[in-house]
């Protein structure tokens, strides 16, 4: 072979050679930015993750879930509440507040037939005589709204008085401190559970009740 054409061999062969390697140099190059690249990807996705995660446990321990979207608890549950643990909770402010509700609650229901009578409408008077299932209701609203001008209560701004305030709606009787909700009823076990059955309350220590009127005094106060 002459020397000319074994130069061109050569020559040849050397610039296949180095397109080669600059193709595997490209190629190597390429295929190491795309896994960077998903490195990268992942990396992200881990962060994310981590992220949500830690903002769900953040979540979990230092945002406690709303009233709302706590389980509502059975009639039955409530009623198996320790005697005094709700009350024992209380802070000594709102204590002394309930004590002074609870003492307002037995002087209006402690008093006399005609008393009470005085507290009534007419209308009332009137519908208790045609209906005498309708007289511990009456009866019952009269002692509640007595005991809301009690001049114990009147003069404690750390007690509401709600009662019939939205119409339509039903609504704690009062509201003691920073949502402290508390019922008037009687000690009927009816009337307890039926008050306690309601959303707005999960122990019994909420619900204040009276010695429920003798149907002799209940007759004397329609008569």
């Amino acid at each position: 072979m002459a020397n000319g054409k074994v130069a061109a061999v050569v020559k040849g062969v050397a610039t296949d050679a180095g397109n080669a390697a600059s193709n595997i140099a490209k190629s190597i190059a390429k295929v190491t930015t795309e896994a960077a690249e998903k490195e990268e990807a992942n990396l992200v996705r881990i962060l994310d993750n981590e992220a949500t995660t830690a903002k769900s446990f953040s979540d979990i321990h230092e945002t406690p879930p709303s009233d709302a979207a706590k389980p509502k608890k059975t009639l039955a549950e409530k009623k198996q509440g320790k005697p005094g643990a709700w009350l024992d909770g209380l802070s000594p402010a709102d204590r002394a507040s309930f004590d002074k509700l609870q003492s307002a609650v037995d002087r209006a229901a402690s008093r006399s037939a005609d008393e009470i009578r005085a507290g009534l409408s007419a209308d009332q008077i009137t519908a208790g005589k045609a209906n005498p299932w309708l007289r511990s209701m009456f009866v019952g609203s009269e002692i509640e709204k007595s005991a809301a001008v009690d001049g114990a209560v009147q003069g404690d701004a750390n007690i509401v008085h709600q009662g019939t305030s939205q119409a339509g709606q039903k609504l704690p009787d009062f509201v003691i401190g920073d949502c402290k909700n508390v019922d008037v009823t009687g000690s009927s076990e009816s009337s307890i559970n039926d008050h306690l059955g309601r959303d707005y309350y999960d122990h019994p220590d909420q619900i204040i009740t009276y010695p429920s009127i003798p149907q002799s005094k209940l007759n004397d106060i329609f008569r």
